[in-house]
């Protein structure tokens, strides 16, 4: 919520001395976050932010000394009012000059009238509130229902429940001081007269204006004014602001600063590349410097290049996707947060979401397009919001697993609750996304595979009921979410699953041409649900237990039952893959490496088994991917071709790794040393180097790192995948990608301790304890 203040304050603060503003912990209400001294509201920033408890001690953030008179006045008013959250205050030109007259603000338009019996004058001036006596006065002043006060001879104080209201309140009311001002001026001169807004009419425009979710909604639209066009007008360049970057830049070759706060006074445009059209292939990461092995918490700051800035505009615009859908970043119109689970939300819009959103693909196939308005009037899916927003928090901040852990409990239990009173029958829809949800959850608190499955378990039973019309055991249904709301997972308690020994067939693959030719009635929900759902189901397999074969279906069937929907096209694209959201290009490959996965768990393979591994082994080899059609190569940005070219790398590595693995199930004994399969480690770093080190897309990785590295035997390479790793690890906050280079580390061992190598492929109980 911090990162408002910078944006808002400029608009209208930036003259005089600097103000102040104090939040309240939500986590830890005893403690509130302030700016320091010698920091400007128009140049502050979540970084500068002091933590300091009731008293003014230093907490934790920044060091830098607190202005101890600003905070005497604003923690007075956060403890004698406790339903405000957030407080600011400010000496801003025209809030001195009306404040000097000692008067209220009359209602002289529609803005005036927000404040009407919503604010005061405290006209006992005392000096420079260092004394707490003053501040307990000017608290008790502001009354028990006010959001705003005039401090006499002093500047202007505004308070909410969010940052949003308060500064919303903060720079209106100063508007509203510079109108009565000039207008009061205006009136003196005895040509005019002023016509006030009466008492009925004025309370009337209060109700229906100055509530908490309608302040936040104005401050919202200001605010994302103030981030886009800014930027057009000093670039005299029209910016479409409908793009991961202003498509009119970057097909011009110029840098685009879309979404960028701030704009410099002396912002010039800068040139990108001599030619408008370029295609790039980029790998910042050079191994001509020595590369030293960090530990895992160390700190990697990930290394300006053009590159990494424009991954990070795509990861702002997936942040600003989610803004537009009702949600307003951290708050939901409609909905009454607490301070706690407002700030989840937020950590679940602009961090989960983000993270968990891998490719360039329709604005309307976008995870957050398709989950976050489902939550909008769904209480139940919004525990579940929070639960994964506090996983992500618990990214840095060990101390808030726990707290995770406790949220997705509750999660748990409300939803049990649910289907305890309605039928499964008619909720499929926003069920399928709490199972898949939680299963992505899952893959970011990286603790529990047997809670993992029993997701996939549930999200495949509810496809059955929902699309593929099939009767499911409600029971057995019940039975698995009692025992996820308990915490008590028990594979046994799965109804057994009617098994086809014939089903495993390589015969799906000469039928996409007509799935993907033919126009299907296929919604953005079951499009980007289910295709969710297949990718974490595909790399689940990859460490399950032999014995799980028993209770899920095959992927040989899955797939074939899911096809009609994953392939046909739903928008007009500029490559047919940006209508597959999560494994775009690498679609075909990621049912390689379910198939692969699946005849992992029937090792050794019997005769029919080994004849469909071969199949899939010259599959993999012969693997074709994608390639960017004409209209891309000449008419979009180079950034554009790099985002799509790296969802046909994903599918390169992907199938790189299917052939390792498939070469290991059918010839136990190969080594890793063997010609065929250096050759194939050595395709898969080739295409792994044109990969950014910053690419969105990199947590689809996760699997063919854990299958192609345990084949890796050259020092050099072994680094340069570690590095990589962390690199996409860092970037995404994803403890799934760093479980991996722990496995890798087990898997090669140490020159005095070696490890099993890439035997581990076939070791099920070796395998039970990685998570990806």
């Amino acid at each position: 919520m911090a990162g408002a203040f910078r944006i808002f304050a400029s608009k209208g603060f930036n003259e005089g001395p600097a103000g102040h503003i104090s939040v309240r912990n939500p986590i830890e209400p005893k403690t509130f976050w302030i700016n320091p001294l010698g920091v400007h509201f128009s140049t502050l920033t979540v970084e500068d932010m002091v933590r300091v408890d009731e008293h003014g001690n230093y907490v934790d953030g920044n060091k830098a000394p607190i202005n101890r008179s600003g905070f005497k006045i604003l923690s007075a008013v956060h403890k004698a009012r406790p339903d405000l959250n957030v407080t600011c205050h400010v000496h801003s030109v025209w809030g001195k000059a009306l404040s000097a007259l000692g008067r209220k603000l009359d209602m002289l338009n529609q803005d005036a009238c927000i404040f009407y019996n919503n604010h005061d004058v405290y006209r006992n001036f005392g000096g420079v509130a260092v004394e707490t006596e003053e501040g307990e006065k000017i608290a008790k002043a502001f009354g028990p229902t006010n959001r705003a006060m005039i401090l006499q001879n002093h500047g202007l104080i505004s308070a909410g429940y969010n940052v949003g209201e308060a500064c919303f309140l903060l720079r209106l009311m100063d508007k509203v001081c510079e109108t009565q001002v000039k207008t009061d001026s205006v009136y003196a001169s005895g040509l005019y007269d002023r016509i006030v807004i009466l008492d009925e009419e004025a309370s009337f425009t209060y109700r229906a204006t100055a509530t908490s979710s309608n302040l936040y909604a104005s401050f919202c639209s200001d605010y994302e004014l103030q981030i886009t066009n800014p930027a057009g007008r000093k670039r005299k360049i029209k910016c479409d602001l409908l793009k991961p970057a202003c498509g009119c830049c970057l097909r011009s070759s110029y840098e685009c600063v879309y979404g960028v706060r701030a704009i410099p006074k002396n912002f010039k445009l800068h040139k990108l590349a001599h030619r408008p059209i370029r295609f790039v292939e980029p790998n910042s990461i050079n191994l001509r410097r020595k590369i030293t092995l960090l530990s895992e918490d160390a700190d990697l700051e990930l290394e300006p290049t053009k590159e990494a800035r424009e991954d990070a505009l795509f990861r702002k615009y997936l942040q600003t996707l989610g803004w537009h859908l009702g949600g307003y970043s951290s708050w939901m119109l409609g909905v009454d947060l607490s301070p706690s689970d407002a700030l989840l939300y937020d950590a679940f819009v602009k961090g989960f979401m983000v993270a968990i959103s891998p490719q360039l693909a329709h604005e309307n196939l976008q995870p957050s397009s398709v989950v976050i308005p489902r939550g909008l009037d769904n209480p139940t899916l919004r525990h579940i919001f929070y639960a994964c927003g506090a996983t992500y928090l618990s990214w840095k901040r060990p101390e808030y697993r726990e707290f995770a852990e406790q949220k997705f409990l509750q999660s748990m239990k409300e939803l049990r609750w649910f289907l305890s009173e309605n039928s499964v029958i008619g909720n499929e829809d926003w069920l399928l996304i709490c199972m898949v949800t939680l299963c992505l959850r899952e893959k970011y608190q990286c603790e529990n595979t047997a809670r993992n499955a029993f997701f996939l378990i549930a999200s495949l039973q509810i496809i059955e009921c929902w699309l593929l019309k099939k009767s499911i055991s409600f029971e057995s249904f019940n039975q698995l979410l009692d025992a996820l709301a308990l915490n008590q997972i028990d594979v046994k308690i799965l109804p057994m699953v009617k098994k086809d020994h014939k089903i495993n067939d390589v015969t799906y693959w000469t039928d996409e041409l007509s799935y993907m030719l033919r126009e299907g009635d296929v919604s953005n929900l079951e499009r980007t649900i289910l295709e969710s759902f297949l990718y974490n189901y595909s790399v689940a397999l990859f460490a399950c237990d032999a014995s799980v074969v028993d209770y899920i279906k095959s992927p040989f069937q899955v797939y074939a039952e899911l096809k009609p929907y994953l392939l046909p096209p739903i928008y007009h694209c500029p490559a047919w893959w940006m209508n597959n959201p999560i494994m775009g290009a690498a679609l075909s490959a990621f049912e390689l490496a379910a198939k692969t996965n699946w005849l992992s768990l029937f090792f050794p393979l019997n005769a029919n088994n080994k004849m469909v591994a071969e199949k899939l082994l010259t599959l993999s080899k012969y693997y074709l991917p994608p390639v960017l059609p004409e209209n891309v190569r000449f008419h979009e940005s180079d950034f554009v071709q790099r985002r799509l070219m790296e969802s046909c790398l994903i599918g390169n590595i992907v199938t790189k790794a299917c052939t390792i693995m498939l070469s290991k199930l059918l010839n136990p004994k190969l080594r890793p040393d063997a010609p065929e399969i250096q050759e194939e480690i050595g395709n898969f770093f080739l295409n792994l180097r044109k990969l950014s080190p910053h690419a969105q897309s990199s947590g689809l990785c996760s699997w063919p790192f854990a299958v192609a590295g345990s084949a890796v035997i050259k020092e050099d390479q072994r680094l340069y995948l570690i590095e990589r790793i962390r690199t996409f690890g860092v970037m995404k906050k994803s403890s799934g990608l760093m479980s991996v280079m722990r496995f890798l580390f087990t898997t090669w061992g140490s020159d005095t301790d070696p490890g099993p190598g890439w035997d581990v492929l076939l070791d099920k109980d070796h395998l039970r304890n990685t998570f990806l």
